[in-house]
């Protein structure tokens, strides 16, 4: 099978007929020639000049930072959950604060 085969299969659902068999789903769904076009579960990054995952990704921003994050964007937000969202930034600064605190306290610290 040449590689153009191989590719007209994958865009068939894994078939290599000119149509997808009947009843099956597509082993590979479509994929937006730019992602950052659309938002899906609601609209609430797309109002932003750069994408919040463009930032965090350009900047090497770990998960638990992007996650604090991405919560203050949207907690006021339509889609947002308000004050559970902002429940959830304080626990996780709370973790935060307990894991680095155990990683680099110094004996002053403990005073």
């Amino acid at each position: 099978m040449s590689d153009a085969e191989f590719e007209m299969m994958l865009k068939r659902g894994g078939t290599t007929t000119s149509e997808p068999i009947k009843g099956t789903t597509p082993l590979v769904a479509e994929v937006s020639s730019d992602p950052f076009s659309k938002q899906v579960g609601g609209n609430h990054y797309k109002q932003y000049t750069i994408q919040p995952y463009e930032f965090f990704y350009k900047n090497n921003i770990p998960h638990h930072k992007a996650a604090i994050i991405r919560r203050i964007l949207r907690f006021d937000h339509t889609t947002g959950k308000g004050m559970v969202d902002l429940d959830k930034i304080i626990h996780e600064v709370e973790l935060i604060k307990k894991l680095w605190g155990e990683e680099n306290a110094t004996p002053s610290d403990k005073d």
